[in-house]
């Protein structure tokens, strides 16, 4: 039992660390509003997982793969909210009124209007929108599930190692980020970064969108 969860906390971090819409989602979150409200963001993220998780467990995801138009409607509105998110980012890329960096609670003039809570919702419905989690979750914890074992007992231990894992490594993203400060105040510098973080949220909808189900 703990090899299987060794092995499961390791693929788990192996998915965190390939880049994809949550990386980019952080990155914007931690160039905008700085460190805080990154970790709020990547704290609402891995809740989502816990609720695909909870939602495999009780066989919902699976419904959600048999039926087309609740799978194609879910996959439009996760493509959309990272679009919306790309084109505001690219829209505000480089909206830096003096060398403070990352702090951007004082040099950002819209630093102001999101709040933690803004932030956890943010994290948890980009995550609970996203079609692919819903299938990988079905696809990829019952593979670490033992034949015949209570499928809630199982799922729940894998279920928080895959949130811990998730967590720390987008913790530790924002975290490297944020250090950047003196590379990053560069007007430029911040933002290129942003006009690339940006573009990358949006690319990552579309595809989403232009995939088949």
């Amino acid at each position: 039992m703990l090899l299987t969860l060794l092995s499961f906390a390791a693929a788990t971090f192996l998915l965190a660390i390939v880049p994809g819409p949550t990386t980019a989602l952080v990155l914007r979150q931690t160039l905008r509003y700085g460190r805080r409200i990154a970790f709020t963001t990547t704290l609402g993220n891995s809740t989502g997982i816990l609720a695909w998780a909870l939602a495999a467990t009780l066989g919902l995801s699976g419904l959600l793969t048999a039926a087309p138009a609740a799978f194609t409607a879910l996959r439009y509105a996760g493509a959309a909210v990272l679009i919306g998110m790309g084109v505001r980012t690219l829209l505000g890329a480089g909206g830096v009124d003096h060398d403070e960096g990352l702090n951007v609670q004082e040099s950002r003039p819209d630093a102001k209007a999101i709040s933690a809570w803004s932030a956890f919702q943010t994290g948890f419905w980009t995550n609970l929108t996203n079609p692919k989690a819903a299938v990988f979750t079905l696809s990829f914890l019952p593979q670490f599930i033992p034949s015949g074992a209570p499928t809630l007992r199982a799922t729940t231990p894998l279920a928080l190692i895959w949130f811990i894992t998730d967590t720390l490594w987008f913790v530790l993203l924002a975290f490297l980020i944020n250090s950047a400060k003196r590379l990053l105040s560069q007007r430029k510098v911040r933002r290129r970064l942003e006009q690339a973080t940006g573009a990358m949220l949006v690319g990552f909808g579309a595809r989403i969108t232009l995939e088949r189900s």
